[in-house]
């Protein structure tokens, strides 16, 4: 079995790029993958985390992931429960 390898943002980057390419040059995603030596659900997976960010640059799209959201942009709404200073839910304070 082959030991399990950890890639850097950059090279995730550089291989989406060439699968990108390679897509475009009408191999399947199978083949591609292979040639990658990667799993489709790595593809996949690292498609959906760096592969909208592209063009942006990766430091950018670094940034705007790790970036605080409000709790509209969380989905949670203007009106969301707050913790009281011990760390309670709803409830006056």
């Amino acid at each position: 079995m082959k030991r399990r390898k950890r890639h850097n943002p950059e090279q995730i980057v550089k291989k989406l790029h060439d699968a990108e390419r390679r897509l475009n040059a009408g191999q399947s995603i199978g083949q591609v993958c292979q040639a990658l030596e990667i799993s489709e659900a790595t593809f996949h997976r690292w498609r959906n985390q760096y592969g909208g960010d592209e063009s942006r640059g990766s430091e950018e799209a670094q940034g705007a992931r790790n970036r605080k959201h409000t709790p509209e942009e969380d989905g949670r709404g203007p009106h969301a429960r707050q913790r009281d200073p011990q760390g309670h839910r709803g409830g006056n304070f």
